[in-house]
């Protein structure tokens, strides 16, 4: 079996994903080729570079060349110098144009060879032209929300109008879309109430398989990082769905018990965050990395990253709205207690995979912060859920999630 895996760009956690299941699928059929495809790797060159070693091919794709409608222009005083100018312009125009085109064709061509194409990443890009079934990762749909901050960020109504019509491209073609959890598989409904193809729904396991760094380098990169206190991570960017704003405010009631505990902050887009937290309202910038309450790291390396998280205290995950935990089933799988939004994405994993976190209302800082001190209290109802989230992961592994990608592949063939 030939799969072209189309991942121009992702998130940290959407290249986890394919590198993840891109491996899975190799370990349970011998005969299956890779191929993924990308245009963009930022923040993500270690799993990529895993990716590799997976023996699986990774290829740059083709570069379209963005042609705008021509349109005559006037720089010169003199009319004949102008014609020329634009003549002269419009056969660039041409060129550029007649390449583009075939570009794309050379590339549809390719994929039209075959057996499975799998679009992991259907953003900023429209379905391509091929007589095959086309199968996508849709994710989530929180470009379909607003969350109270417009004009912030790309969450808006422009960026909601451009990839609804991205993602209808590959419903009007007939696509079969693969989603994480029940609550995506109705927002797919919901968006897409006349599509043909109905969501298949796939729980994932854990996304990160980095080993933690050695003993001495764990100790150069905690000193690196000022990092010398307990604390308790925050795994995620600061998109406005991810609710940073509501974790800051229970920070505050969280250090009127835990003075010396600590909130780090790491994921993509995550740089240059210090501040004290002296009110539940908001955050006070520092330049003091002796003497801080809130901090980020950024993005880091996969082994700094499990670095980090094994040795935090637990993990939050306080998302208004997402397709599922992420950083949630590296700590249920490291052995790290969890701290989550009572969201419908997140209780279906826990109905789902048998895991276990201490659950919050993400729009209550009070909340938030009883949740973490409940678990700081009663350490050993933490290392409960540990030892029950831990097992859980163990008997849900990406074969498991290969396996049930095979068969709608397998299906969609006969």
């Amino acid at each position: 079996m030939k799969i072209a895996i189309v991942n121009q760009i992702a998130s940290t956690g959407g290249w986890r994903y394919v590198a993840k299941l891109s491996n899975a699928l190799k370990q349970l059929r011998s005969d299956i080729e890779i191929t993924v495809f990308f245009k963009e790797i930022e923040g993500a060159e270690d799993i990529f570079n895993k990716m590799k070693s997976y023996d699986i091919a990774v290829c740059p794709m083709p570069n379209k060349l963005e042609v705008k409608k021509f349109v005559e222009k006037k720089k010169f005083k003199n009319e004949k110098i102008n014609k020329f100018s634009n003549k002269i312009r419009r056969i660039i125009y041409n060129l550029k144009n007649f390449f583009r085109k075939k570009e794309d064709k050379s590339f549809e061509s390719f994929l039209e060879d075959k057996d499975v194409i799998l679009y992991a990443w259907p953003y900023r890009i429209k379905a391509p032209k091929v007589s095959k079934t086309i199968f996508f990762i849709p994710h989530d749909f929180i470009y379909t929300h607003s969350w109270g901050m417009e004009g912030i960020g790309f969450y808006n109504k422009n960026y909601w109008k451009t990839t609804l019509e991205e993602h209808e491209t590959f419903v009007q073609k007939g696509a079969v879309p693969i989603v994480s959890s029940d609550y995506i598989k109705d927002e797919f409904n919901h968006t897409f109430p006349n599509s043909k193809e109905k969501p298949h729904v796939v729980y994932l396991s854990t996304l990160n398989d980095f080993p933690s760094l050695p003993p001495n380098q764990a100790k150069d990169f905690f000193e690196r990082e000022h990092i010398k206190d307990e604390y308790v991570l925050f795994a995620s960017n600061v998109g406005p769905h991810k609710n940073f704003i509501n974790v800051l405010g229970a920070w505050y009631y969280v250090k009127q018990k835990y003075p010396n505990l600590k909130l780090i902050l790491s994921g993509y887009g995550n740089n240059d965050i210090l501040g004290k937290v002296n009110t539940p309202y908001y955050m006070d910038h520092t330049n003091n990395q002796e003497d801080y309450d809130i901090k980020s790291t950024g993005l880091l390396s996969g082994e700094e990253f499990s670095t980090l998280m094994q040795n935090a205290k637990m993990v939050i995950n306080a998302s208004l709205c997402e397709a599922g935990n992420g950083s949630g089933l590296d700590a249920w799988d490291m052995g790290v207690p969890v701290v989550m939004s009572n969201i419908p994405a997140f209780q279906n994993q826990i109905d789902k995979l048998g895991v276990k976190a201490e659950l919050f209302d993400p729009k209550n800082s009070h909340d938030i912060a009883r949740a973490i001190i409940k678990l700081l209290d009663n350490p050993e109802l933490a290392k409960e859920n540990v030892r029950v989230s831990k097992e859980a992961l163990q008997n849900y592994t990406w074969k498991n999630v290969a396996e049930q990608y095979l068969e709608i592949f397998e299906e969609r063939q006969k």
